[in-house]
């Protein structure tokens, strides 16, 4: 007894190898993700040579390299950071004036805990978040490059 062929083409996908591609993608990304993301690691801001005075209606923020914050001569907690930068906000708006913040971090402190504090700033309505830098007193003019890794990491060029 014989088997009808049937002469039409299977209409039926097999998913197997499609399931077998997206396996082996899948372990890819989990091995490779890790390696992807980005450590924190310390940036040493520039130094300049000369920076203009701070004018007395600017705001000054400081960042220490312990997390604590200090709002124009105040110490500060970040909980109430973001009341006092509406605070800045609501009083510039009612003189027509601009809110101007002036950072300043420690070198030690992590660019995200930078950025945090000025998306916390931008979302208090302040625009205009400058960083403030070191200015160099001694030194060649023109040479801002700071220490090399070496020399920060306290190993010597020469062996």
């Amino acid at each position: 007894m014989r088997r009808k062929q049937h002469d039409q083409p299977v209409s039926d996908i097999n998913i197997t190898p499609l399931t077998d591609v997206m396996l082996v993608l899948l372990v890819i990304f989990m091995i490779s993700s890790p390696v992807l993301l980005a450590k924190g690691m310390e940036v040493h801001l520039p130094q300049v040579t000369d920076a203009p005075a701070l004018v007395e209606e600017d705001h000054v923020l400081y960042l220490s390299e312990d997390q604590t914050l200090n709002l124009d001569g105040l110490d500060i907690v970040p909980g109430d950071l973001y009341e006092a930068f509406t605070g800045m906000v609501a009083e510039a708006d009612e003189t027509g004036e601009v809110v101007n913040l002036f950072f300043r971090a420690d070198a030690t402190v992590t660019y995200g805990d930078i950025t945090a504090v000025m998306d916390l700033a931008t979302q208090a309505g302040i625009e205009r978040i400058s960083l403030v830098q070191d200015v160099l007193s001694a030194g060649t003019p023109g040479d801002v490059t700071g220490p090399t890794n070496n020399e920060r990491e306290g190993i010597s060029d020469s062996g």
